[in-house]
């Protein structure tokens, strides 16, 4: 079955997910239709085409493993595209009407391999490029922090669906203007601190790297390995403050009685 790229826009991009940045909204959907487009005229499963992508974004890795200033630039690219194609699959269910767990699954699965496996890449990469232990080291850490903050949402979601189940699962999530109205009445530490949670998340994290590789590129230095030390500062502060947070002030506790 046939989807023109209206359909594909109504039925398969619409549903905006909160989390959606900027970068997905704005650059990543209005490619990925079209690839969405292609791929409905085939026989491909949008399970098939999860599997595809994980592939790709591990044929990124490679490059990257590679430690030149071209071949990193070349991997950051690569991994652009890599987020372009994650919309494709859930595009793909959407306008089939074949949503699965297992989908879910499987497309949450390939990010828990791919980020890690990205940062260890880089930090090979830049073993490689310098001979010296402290790139490789400092980029495991990063893929380690990048991994938790991911996790303590993930498991934060997780318990409150077993305490609570169901109970919260017609909750709502704020639209657009009243979520933006509430960040309006952040303090300026707590609204530094979401745009630092911010950038230590995908894609963020993607195009964050994707300008020290250009850097690293043009100018040549040690751009990009500076990059990644920055990050993973920022990342281990990320997740231990909010691990802090959702401990000391009881956070899970308090969201039955939201």
């Amino acid at each position: 079955m046939s989807f023109s790229l209206k359909e594909i826009r109504r039925l398969g991009q619409e549903a905006r997910r909160p989390g959606d940045t900027k970068y997905g909204i704005y650059i990543a959907r209005p490619i990925s239709r079209y690839i969405t487009w292609a791929m409905l005229r085939t026989n491909i499963s949008a399970n098939g085409f999860t599997f595809f992508f994980l592939l790709f974004g591990l044929l990124s890795c490679g490059f990257l493993l590679h430690g030149g200033y071209g071949h990193i630039l070349i991997g950051m690219v690569m991994f652009n595209i890599w987020y372009i194609l994650d919309h494709v699959d859930g595009e793909m269910a959407r306008c089939r009407k074949n949503v699965t767990l297992t989908g879910v699954y499987l497309d949450s699965m390939s990010h828990y391999i791919i980020h890690p496996v990205m940062l260890a890449s880089i930090g090979f990469g830049l073993f490689n490029r310098t001979g010296l232990r402290a790139p490789l080291i400092w980029s495991i850490v990063c893929g380690f922090n990048l991994m938790l903050i991911t996790v303590l949402t993930d498991l934060k979601f997780s318990i409150l669906w077993q305490k609570f189940g169901s109970e919260n699962s017609d909750k709502k999530e704020l639209p657009d203007r009243e979520r933006e109205a509430h960040r309006d009445t952040l303090s300026v530490a707590a609204r530094l601190f979401s745009l630092i949670h911010s950038l230590c998340t995908f894609p963020n994290v993607i195009v964050y790297l994707s300008i020290f590789a250009v850097l690293d590129f043009f100018i040549k230095g040690d751009w990009f390995y500076s990059g990644v030390i920055i990050l993973t500062i920022l990342s281990g502060v990320v997740w231990s403050m909010k691990t802090a947070y959702i401990v000391l002030t009881k956070q899970l506790d308090k969201e039955k009685k939201r």
